[in-house]
């Protein structure tokens, strides 16, 4: 089986791939999955930086919504997850970051924004970390590419 991204990278596939989907007509391999990141991702990459850029003492720390359906944000940085989450028309429409002080790589966001979206989906939402629990999101290197 080969790959069938819109890349054509003709990529051998393992029988039982399981990370294999079907896009466009085929399966994907797992690199050309996470290389293609989509606007989503980069838009939330953008907004991450540019509160990073603009003011990075207030940015590190500090917590912004994203949207998920865009990637995009309010641009407003909230002191903590709770007020960001009141400050949203509706709570599920974005997901929270705490902006780390090296930024969020296109990949590392594309992650995120996934990860949220499946949580969502599926009931669930991330901890607030005010409290004592947490959830771990589970990343591969290729994804953070």
């Amino acid at each position: 089986m080969i790959c069938r991204c819109a890349c054509n990278c003709r990529t051998e596939l393992a029988r039982a791939m399981p990370r294999a989907v079907p896009v466009g007509g085929g399966p994907r391999c797992g690199t050309c999955e996470y290389a293609n990141h989509v606007d989503h991702a980069k838009r939330a990459s953008d907004v991450v930086q540019l509160h990073l850029l603009a003011d990075r003492e207030a940015a590190i720390n500090s917590w912004v919504a994203l949207r998920m359906s865009d990637g995009g944000s309010d641009n407003i940085l909230y002191p903590s997850r709770h007020i960001a989450v009141r400050h949203q028309l509706h709570e599920f429409q974005c997901c929270y970051l705490k902006i780390p002080p090296d930024g969020l790589s296109i990949g590392a966001a594309e992650a995120f924004l996934r990860f949220n979206r499946q949580l969502y989906d599926n009931g669930f939402r991330m901890a607030d970390p005010d409290k004592d629990t947490e959830v771990i999101m589970p990343l591969r290197t290729e994804m953070l590419r």
